[in-house]
């Protein structure tokens, strides 16, 4: 994985296909990315410890 390459570096990525791409990893980064999305919500908008839906 290497940063974005047109993208902001800070919040965007770019992986390509291959055999360090499994599932998990790309769950965790699904994750991630839906984590900072919710810590830039209201508080009252909030859902304390609920993991992205499946």
């Amino acid at each position: 994985m290497q940063p974005g390459r047109y993208l902001n570096k800070r919040h965007w990525i770019t992986a390509r296909p291959g055999a360090d791409i499994t599932l998990d990893l790309v769950q965790a980064l699904v994750q991630d990315s839906y984590d900072l999305v919710v810590e830039t919500l209201p508080a009252r908008d909030r859902t304390t410890g609920r993991p992205l839906p499946t």
